[in-house]
């Protein structure tokens, strides 16, 4: 089963000017699962960086002076993520209220940008004793995590695995025909040339660049525990495979237009959005023709609980992608 996404971004050259603009079309701790949480009761930045962590002021829980983090470093480069990206999230039981105390917290997320939001449930502390203060530090157990990417561009080096799977399971999973969805899009962005040319009282967009993506959003996919084989797992890559054609497909076809296409209007504004329009266009039937043949993919594989069907269609994506040509045309 796949979701689709689009994303899509501009930037435009002028003469003496740039402007840019977007359209967005282990042990007690877990990855939050994606959609509209709860907004948190308490929100702290900007830890500060000292020689044992991160450290967050917390003057509203009872009896603690600072949260502090260990080492919080991206999951797959081990690289540290740095302390004034970071924020953590407080949420305390329904009934509680301030003063809160221990027994009223619920968990605590850590956000940062562009990483999976991190749940924490369970708790040490410690304390430190400076003079006549006394500072103790709420501390997850254990007090050191990795942040996974949300987002994973297509690689033919890179094969999915189930830890990319992090959403978690909607609440009618089990009556689903899938066990397993994996969310995907394709995207754009495109560089222009922007000028008013005064012979002909217009304003004139040109062309310079397009640049295509096939990205897996992390968050958003999910896959039910008890089933997460590698039959169901080579399903799901095959899905992103096929997103993976459509995209070779859709950055050729906008490819053939760079350089080459230009759009003129009677201001700024409308030469950009006659561009803009122009390139949805093409993407526009690239998507949709993707989202054809992905559906059927689903529907003649059951899901991939037909193996033979499976087989075929392996083998098809694999000559797909290994020639884009070969597969149905927008």
């Amino acid at each position: 089963m796949r979701k689709l996404w689009v994303k899509v971004a501009v930037m435009a050259i002028g003469l003496s000017l740039l402007a840019v603009a977007g359209a967005w079309a282990q042990d007690g701790s877990e990855l939050l699962p994606p959609g509209e949480p709860l907004p948190p009761d308490k929100v702290v930045e900007h830890g500060e960086e000292t020689e044992r962590g991160i450290e967050f002021p917390i003057d509203f829980l009872v009896g603690f002076s600072k949260f502090l983090l260990g080492q919080v470093s991206d999951c797959e480069t081990g690289q540290p993520v740095p302390a004034s990206h970071i924020k953590v999230e407080f949420y305390f039981e329904d009934d509680s209220k301030e003063p809160y105390g221990l027994a009223d917290l619920e968990k605590v997320v850590v956000r940062a940008p562009g990483y999976t939001p991190y749940k924490i449930t369970q708790f040490s502390s410690f304390s430190v004793s400076l003079l006549i203060l006394q500072i103790t530090f709420l501390v997850p157990d254990p007090p050191n995590l990795c942040l996974a990417a949300s987002e994973l561009p297509w690689s033919a080096s890179r094969p999915l695995t189930w830890d990319d799977f992090q959403g978690e399971p909607p609440e009618d999973a089990d009556e689903r025909d899938e066990a397993a969805e994996i969310s995907m899009w394709l995207g754009y962005t495109y560089q222009t040339r922007v000028w008013f040319d005064r012979d002909s009282g217009k304003w004139k967009v040109h062309l310079t660049s397009v640049t295509t993506t096939n990205t897996m959003g992390r968050d958003r996919s999910w896959a039910v525990q008890g089933q997460r084989t590698p039959a169901l797992l080579n399903h799901e890559q095959k899905h992103f495979d096929l997103n993976e054609v459509y995209r070779r497909l859709l950055d050729a076809a906008l490819q053939k237009l760079v350089c080459k296409l230009e759009t003129s209007g009677s201001t700024r504004q409308e030469a950009e959005e006659e561009m803009e329009r122009r390139l949805r266009e093409v993407f526009d039937k690239h998507r949709k023709k993707c989202d054809e043949v992905q559906e059927q993919y689903d529907r003649q594989t059951d899901h991939g609980r037909d193996a033979a069907k499976q087989q075929e269609w392996d083998r098809k994506i694999s000559d797909w992608l290994a020639d884009p040509s070969k597969a149905p045309k927008p």
